[in-house]
């Protein structure tokens, strides 16, 4: 019995403990600066739908700067290879990246043909 009443105290001093710290946390506001992004306007601190379509173009062009990366990297690849596993390989990262690259900027452009506001999310209650 004393185990339980122990057990029970201690949960109770927790739950207190991280409520109070939650607390002070939520109160406070994000003091972030963001870089600035051509098409995408700078989320505001309390507008969900601002960091997520900020977040979107910044992931487009974050794909494509890594997918231009592999390219470069599998052709240096390629061109250093000297057996002919080697060039399978890097045949294999430059279709990877070119793959890549096709589903980062395939899917921003099927949304805009559907609908343009599904890629600018504006939605107002």
């Amino acid at each position: 019995m004393p185990r339980i009443i122990l057990s029970i105290f201690i949960s109770i001093l927790l739950l207190t403990n991280f409520l109070a710290i939650t607390g002070n946390a939520l109160a406070y506001q994000l003091e972030v600066n963001y870089p600035e992004i051509e098409g995408a306007a700078k989320p505001e601190s309390s507008n969900f739908l601002g960091f997520i379509n900020y977040f979107y173009a910044l992931a487009i062009r974050l794909a494509a700067i890594v997918a231009v990366g592999v390219l470069v990297y599998a052709g240096i690849m390629y061109m250093t290879a000297g057996t002919l596993t080697s060039t399978e390989e890097a045949r294999k990262w430059i279709w990877a990246a070119l793959i890549g690259l096709i589903l980062a900027i395939g899917s921003w452009v099927i949304l805009n043909a559907i609908n343009p506001d599904l890629v600018n999310l504006d939605i107002t209650l």
